[in-house]
C-alpha cells in the first residue's frame, strides 16, 4: 500500500492520486499525464508486445549493459504451507530481487583530479 498525507491507497492508483491532487491543488498535471502515458507505453512495449506478438521492440542498449552489466534474477523462496504464491489473509510472498552484476565495469571511489594544481584556502 501507497500513503498520500496519511491517506492509504493500492500503489496501482497512485499515479493517479498524485493528478488528483495536483488538479485540487491548481498545478500543473499535464506533465503528470504524460509520464502515466510513457509508463503505459513502456510496460505494453517491453511486457505486452514480446508475449503477445513475438517482437521485442524495446531492449536495452548495448552501452548500458557494456557500463552497467547484468543483474541476475533471484526468485523468492516459496513460503511454508503457502500455494500458488498466496500466504493467506490476501497478501502474496515478496518479490524476488535483482543481485548486481558481478564486474559493473570497475566502479571507482571518487574522482582522480590529477596530481598538479595548488589546495584552496591555503
Amino acid at each position: 500500500p501507497a500513503s498520500i498525507w496519511g491517506i492509504q491507497l493500492k500503489a496501482i492508483h497512485l499515479p493517479f492520486a498524485y493528478v488528483a491532487l495536483s488538479v485540487l491543488m491548481g498545478g500543473m498535471y499535464a506533465d503528470l499525464l504524460h509520464g502515466i502515458a510513457v509508463g503505459h507505453l513502456f510496460y505494453f512495449l517491453v511486457d505486452v508486445v514480446p508475449l503477445v506478438y513475438g517482437k521485442d521492440m524495446l531492449h536495452t542498449p548495448q552501452f548500458l549493459i557494456d557500463q552497467l552489466g547484468v543483474g541476475a534474477y533471484v526468485a523468492p523462496t516459496p513460503a511454508a504451507g503457502a500455494r500458488g504464491g498466496a500466504m493467506g489473509n490476501n497478501t502474496w510472498a515478496p518479490p524476488g530481487r535483482a543481485n548486481p552484476p558481478s564486474d559493473p565495469a570497475g566502479p571507482t571511489r571518487g574522482h582522480n583530479w590529477g596530481s598538479g594544481g595548488q589546495r584552496l584556502g591555503s
